[in-house]
């Protein structure tokens, strides 16, 4: 992505665009890590991740909820996951040169990041206390909501060259994805199939980080291609990401 007209690179870009790459995808992994493990100890009964909400892994206490008998022995590892993905997003919104991020993303890596941590706080399905449920909800609508915006902000821009403009394309349906399935979750509430209704959203989310963490450090690592100019002179390539 280009930067503000007129501002030079620094000569730390290509390090800063690395460390914001693999702390995006980083992020994404943490969540899918945490996911799988939380999951296999759930066996008394088996885990349905078609059927369970993602926030059952991270109950801290034998409970029965709205129905639903809940169990996570690694809980805590569930709940670590969604915080570390958070500031993991926020690390990367806060390290990414100014050149390769576009205006208002930077606060949205915030958002996400202290909407995440409230996820992983205030836990999901708590009979004991009301409010620590409907604050879990409410962080994890935002939480969602922000990257769905994020991806679909990045991904707006005309394509440049063809592998350029896939990324944009995949970019801006993960956010259509994950914020169309995030507003079915309700509709979903109770079925057999919520399960794979909301991690639709937050498989799309976790997917677009990976995605965009990936490109962003090969482009850094990716030599500079040059190109002549009418008049003969050699001059870099301008940057299309």
């Amino acid at each position: 992505m280009r930067g503000a007209p007129g501002r030079a690179p620094r000569d730390d870009e290509p390090v800063r665009t690395v460390l914001a790459g693999t702390s995006l995808a980083a992020a994404g992994a943490t969540f899918l890590v945490a996911e799988r493990v939380a999951a296999r100890s759930w066996t008394a009964p088996r885990y349905s991740c078609s059927g369970r909400y993602v926030s059952d892994l991270g109950v801290p206490r034998r409970a029965r909820f709205e129905g639903r008998e809940i169990w996570s022995p690694r809980h805590a590892v569930m709940n670590a996951g969604f915080a570390v993905q958070g500031l993991l997003v926020t690390a990367s919104g806060l390290t990414v040169p100014a050149s390769r991020s576009l205006p208002g993303l930077r606060v949205m890596a915030g958002v996400y990041g202290l909407a995440m941590v409230g996820v992983g706080v205030f836990h999901g399905a708590d009979s004991v206390s009301p409010t620590r449920h409907t604050l879990h909800g409410a962080s994890g609508s935002l939480a969602v909501a922000t990257a769905a915006l994020a991806a679909m902000v990045t991904g707006r821009r005309t394509p440049a060259e063809p592998v350029v403009g896939l990324a944009r394309l995949l970019s801006r349906s993960a956010g259509v994805v994950a914020l169309t399935a995030g507003l079915a979750v309700p509709v979903a509430h109770g079925s057999p199939v919520v399960g794979v209704v909301q991690r639709s959203s937050l498989y799309a989310v976790t997917g677009w980080q990976l995605l965009t963490g990936a490109c962003l450090v090969v482009r850094a690592l990716r030599p500079p291609v040059t190109a002549p100019r009418a008049d003969g002179a050699v001059a870099l390539a301008s940057n299309h990401g």
